[in-house]
């Protein structure tokens, strides 16, 4: 993802995609109950989706999955 404008609670839905060990720019994401319970640093499962929540910087962030 890049952005020009920075955001303290980004929030992103990743259609799809499965569960795993989720990381930002190479920090892992903490997984949370549900996307009720999102704050930045976590991810949450949504039926077929992962909801990823994080502060997003200006610049480029770099989102990745391990299994």
């Amino acid at each position: 993802i890049a952005s020009q404008i920075a955001c303290e609670r980004f929030t992103l839905r990743l259609s799809g995609a499965r569960p795993g060990e989720w990381r930002v720019n190479g920090a892992a994401l903490r997984r949370v109950p549900d996307p009720l319970s999102l704050e930045p640093g976590c991810w949450a499962q949504e039926e077929q989706d992962i909801v990823i929540a994080f502060e997003l910087a200006v610049g480029e962030a770099i989102i990745t999955r391990a299994a």
